[in-house]
């Protein structure tokens, strides 16, 4: 319960549990070991209901919004490029209509109760000090880990007064 591993495949997951259990015959059934989203929500399933909507679902109800006010050009990953903007603190670029679009959709999440592949990250940032305790985050293929990511581990350290550490080659860089 005081370890933390975060990867980005379900593979690179079962891999690291398995060398876990081969190398250290530890009991890691309260370690935190798995992908970023299924780490986090595991951790928001804990703290509040969290019914997670797959992309074909979220497409569908970004669409419906966008056509219910009149911007029909509205696709999801515009309403995602702004709602990550906003959680990252920084203004985000767009049209009224786009803001309009992207708030709707959070609130019909909200109101369903659901979560998106990224609302999983903003809403277990949105946790802070609700996060599990751990002393130590490790980050494998850190190298691709990008903002939104780097922001839920770095709220997690501090909440948690914690470690981390960092697996990666920066010459397989995925994001600048």
């Amino acid at each position: 319960g005081e370890i933390a591993v975060l990867t980005f495949t379900r593979k690179a997951a079962a891999e690291i549990t398995e060398r876990i259990k081969l190398k250290s015959k530890a009991d890691i059934s309260n370690m935190h070991i798995g992908t970023f989203h299924s780490v986090m929500l595991d951790i928001l399933k804990n703290n509040q209901s969290a019914a997670v909507i797959d992309e074909l679902a979220a497409n569908r109800i970004v669409k419906d919004i966008a056509t219910s006010v009149g911007a029909k050009n509205i696709r999801k990953s515009m309403v995602d490029v702004f709602r990550t903007a906003i959680a990252l603190g920084r203004p985000a670029k767009g049209e009224n209509l786009l803001g309009e679009v992207a708030h709707r959709y959070n609130m019909r999440l909200m109101l369903d109760g659901a979560v998106d592949w990224l609302s999983i990250l903003t809403k277990a940032i949105d946790l802070g000090d609700k996060l599990p305790p751990v002393k130590h985050i490790i980050v494998d293929e850190a190298q691709d880990t990008d903002e939104l990511q780097w922001l839920l581990v770095d709220t997690w350290r501090a909440v948690a007064d914690a470690t981390v550490f960092c697996v990666g080659d920066d010459r397989q860089q995925i994001y600048e």
